[in-house]
């Protein structure tokens, strides 16, 4: 695929690959290595809804229910 560049930001090449930072219209920043995109500003985006601290407190705020060793009634509400 090609990409009209509209400002090259970095460009390297290493001994392993060929790193290329530019400006593009429509994606904003992209980072391509070895000629494949790796990431752009436009698709930002699902990385931070990955991180998304709601689905975090979810998480952390289950609690399981455990009973201790011999007393069935015993069974309280704890993180297990």
């Amino acid at each position: 695929m090609t990409f009209a560049v509209d400002k090259v930001l970095y460009e390297q090449q290493t001994e392993h690959q060929h790193l290329v930072l530019f400006e593009h219209k429509h994606f904003g920043k992209m980072l391509m290595l070895d000629g494949a995109t790796q990431v752009t500003t436009r698709d930002e985006f699902i990385y931070h809804e990955i991180d998304d601290p709601r689905a975090h407190s979810r998480h952390m705020a289950r609690r399981a229910t455990c009973s201790s060793s011999g007393a069935a009634t015993a069974a309280s509400p704890r993180r297990c």
